[in-house]
């Protein structure tokens, strides 16, 4: 049986330039396995807290070093998980 694996994207939004930013993560792709919970996320650390298995630690640091530049994250979890 394939293993499927889903894409992912990460966006910092926020309405006003004085707020924080929120971390909107959208999963896109067949699901037999869901690895993560699509959703908005206060924090960078809680957007990777969600993922299961976890992301491995060179994706995890690639990521929170581009949505603390205000940046999109796109991933493809079969190369990301550990």
């Amino acid at each position: 049986m394939e293993e499927m694996y889903q894409d992912v994207t990460i966006t910092p939004i926020r309405r006003l330039a004085a707020e924080p930013f929120m971390y909107r993560l959208l999963v896109y792709g067949k699901k037999p396995n869901l690895w993560t919970t699509p959703g908005i996320y206060s924090t960078p650390e809680k957007v990777l807290a969600s993922f299961a298995p976890p992301l491995c630690v060179e994706y995890q640091t690639q990521i929170l070093d581009t949505l603390r530049d205000g940046k999109e994250v796109k991933i493809r979890l079969n190369d990301s998980i550990q």
